[in-house]
C-alpha cells in the first residue's frame, strides 16, 4: 500500500506539472461541452483486491460531465454505474456515483476527489481518492488513464 501511495503521489505531482505546461490559464476547465471522456480507472493497486473499471462520459458543460462505469454483464447478471463529476477549480474535480450489482443485489453510493492532467491534447491521467458505500464501505486510491474526443 506505501508503495502504491507513493506512486500515487508522484503522478499527481507529475500530473501538477503537465498540466500547467498543457493548458491554457484563463482556461476554467480540462473539459469542453460536448467532450466525450473514455478511461479505464485502476483502483487498490497496492492490495490484493485489484480494481479495474471503464467508464465513459460526456461533458454537459465546461464543469459537468455524466456518464456510465464499471459496466459488465451476461445472460443472467449486470453491474454498472452512473456518474456526474463537477469541475471545482480546473484541474480538480469531485464525482458522485451510484452503482447496481444484480448478482450481489447491492445498490452502492461512491464519492471521489481527483485531479486531471492531460499529457497530450486528448490523453489524460487522474490520480484520485474515493469512497463507496453499499453492504460494505469501501476506500481507494486510484489512477485513471483516458482519451478525450
Amino acid at each position: 500500500m506505501k508503495k502504491f501511495f507513493i506512486l500515487t503521489l508522484l503522478l499527481s505531482i507529475m500530473t501538477f506539472g503537465v498540466y500547467a505546461q498543457s493548458t491554457d490559464i484563463n482556461q476554467s476547465s480540462p473539459v469542453s461541452q460536448g467532450d466525450f471522456l473514455v478511461g479505464a480507472n485502476a483502483a487498490n493497486v497496492a492490495v490484493s483486491d485489484l480494481q479495474l473499471s471503464a467508464s465513459v462520459g460526456y461533458a454537459l458543460t465546461d464543469q459537468i460531465v455524466v456518464g456510465l462505469s464499471e459496466l459488465s454483464g451476461n445472460d443472467d447478471s449486470w453491474a454498472g454505474a452512473v456518474f456526474g463529476r463537477y469541475y471545482l477549480n480546473s484541474p480538480f474535480f469531485a464525482q458522485g456515483s451510484v452503482g447496481y450489482d444484480s448478482v450481489e443485489d447491492d445498490a452502492n453510493f461512491g464519492a471521489s476527489l481527483g485531479v486531471t492532467g492531460f499529457l497530450a491534447n486528448w490523453v489524460f491521467v487522474e490520480p484520485n481518492i474515493g469512497v463507496t458505500f453499499g453492504e460494505n464501505t469501501e476506500f481507494a486510491l486510484g489512477v485513471s488513464f483516458g482519451l478525450r474526443f
